[in-house]
């Protein structure tokens, strides 16, 4: 900052020796910023402000002192440690010849030694595909795929999307077979259909592709079918349903139905979205789940899907009850993939009991005939016409829908649907952290109505509670 001095003779100082002469005055050239007189919220001695402009008279304490120390320094108050901060005028501190105890601050705040410059750390980079690779790789290589470069960076890319897979907007939960060989395959799916759609070369682009292409596709039964091998990648959209009730292609494919004997062929893998940020790749020995997410899962003795799912069918007849537990799972999957997190209780397949929940909850919608999933089953299983295969549809979607509304959807121990949209109170003892849905959980077990209560978080984290009794 230039400093001028003033115009004018000099006039004499009473007191003084012959000669001397009374201070000059210095006044800046430019006007300064006004926070450049502010030091701890307090403006300096001495100044003042004219017009809108700030003006600090600055005195010599001797005829040989400088008024300031240069432009690329100022020191801290007392302690003579110079900085750099610029553009920034500084007076120096008492010990210095003419100095004086104050600073002039413009720019900066911090205290970096002299002839330095502050930096920014360049962060770590560390993804969940660096965790994950390592363990998709090998899950791929223990089903006895080759070890193609592009198969372990395709699956990973597929898996990325499915995580969170939207299509204008849309929510899709596609399922994607894996396999060496489709003809293999299909040998052991009784009555198959599949649509071939494309191919291309074995690269991450071409996965890209076979994905965005079938999973609008891959809806109500169908499934991704990719055929992999070291020249082509071959795609299309494969199912086995043949009526509704028809087990899940990933139970005949991957799961506890699936009859491949001592055959190595074919290699086989799905995978599937279980929910918002957790997917899920199953192979015929092996199996890995993916969270995409920070959060520490409380470890279970078993998975709460199948907890509530065998409270579910507990007193259904041996004969129909495997056939009505797979059913609902299907129910089940299709409410947590389509909804926000839900609410399920299981009370005990008794008339006091149903009448003692109408009675603690009379809020609720209590259902005037429950609806039996396991009845509309049986029928169907035993008519097999299209009338009765349309009801069990029905049913099938409107208990979807009823577990996704607002509130606590409840079933007997027969896997009757008796009401939906229960809330139950929250009492000032109640203490748990979450939302309401956690804490409508928490209160549901301290019921004594329920025999099981499931919880499932928009995150898709589950619990579930049993009755010991």
């Amino acid at each position: 900052m230039a400093l001028e001095r003033s115009s004018g003779p000099a006039p004499s100082v009473v007191g003084a020796p012959p000669g001397a002469r009374r201070p000059r005055r210095q006044r800046c050239a430019q006007p300064p910023v006004p926070t450049c007189l502010v030091q701890d919220s307090q403006p300096l001695k001495g100044s003042r402000q004219v017009k809108g402009r700030c003006r600090r008279v600055v005195t010599r304490r001797g005829p040989n002192s400088p008024a300031h120390r240069p432009p690329s320094q100022v020191a801290e108050r007392g302690s003579g440690v110079s900085r750099p901060i610029g553009a920034s005028v500084g007076i120096g501190p008492p010990s210095a010849p003419g100095g004086v105890d104050r600073k002039i601050k413009l720019q900066s705040h911090g205290a970096i030694a002299s002839g330095q410059r502050r930096t920014t750390m360049e962060p770590t980079i560390r993804t969940f595909r660096d965790y994950a690779s390592d363990s998709i790789g090998n899950l791929v290589l223990g089903e006895g795929f080759p070890p193609d470069p592009d198969i372990r960076p395709g699956i990973i890319a597929i898996l990325d999307v499915l995580s969170a897979y939207f299509e204008e907007g849309k929510r899709l939960y596609p399922e994607v077979v894996v396999t060496s060989s489709i003809d293999g395959l299909v040998a052991f799916l009784p009555g198959y259909r599949i649509v071939m759609v494309g191919e291309g070369p074995p690269e991450q682009g071409t996965y890209q592709k076979a994905l965005k292409t079938c999973a609008p596709l891959a809806q109500n039964g169908w499934a991704i079918a990719l055929q992999v091998s070291s020249e082509r990648l071959k795609y299309g959209i494969l199912t086995a349903e043949t009526s509704p009730i028809s087990p899940a292609l990933w139970r005949l494919v991957v799961g506890d139905l699936a009859e491949y004997g001592s055959d190595p062929e074919p290699r086989v893998a799905m995978l599937r979205s279980l929910g918002q940020n957790t997917v899920e790749i199953r192979g015929r020995r092996a199996a890995l789940q993916l969270v995409f997410s920070v959060r520490v899962a409380a470890p279970h003795d078993a998975s709460p899907r199948d907890v509530v799912l065998d409270q579910l069918v507990r007193d259904i007849g041996e004969e129909s009850r495997d056939k009505v537990r797979a059913f609902l799972q299907r129910v089940l999957e299709d409410a947590f993939r389509g909804g926000h997190g839900c609410l399920i209780g299981v009370v005990d397949d008794a008339d006091d009991s149903v009448r003692g929940l109408r009675q603690d909850f009379p809020d609720a919608h209590h259902l005037s005939v429950p609806i039996s999933l396991g009845k509309v089953l049986v029928e169907c299983e035993t008519q097999n016409t299209i009338r009765s295969a349309t009801e069990l549809r029905l049913a099938a979607e409107v208990v979807t829908n009823m577990i996704n509304h607002d509130g606590i959807a409840v079933f007997t121990s027969s896997g009757r649907l008796i009401a939906f949209n229960l809330f139950v109170p929250k009492p000032d003892e109640v203490r748990t952290m979450g939302g309401a849905r956690s804490r409508a959980f928490e209160q549901m077990r301290s019921s004594s109505r329920f025999i099981c209560c499931f919880i499932r978080s928009q995150d898709g984290a589950m619990r579930v509670w049993r009755s010991q009794q």
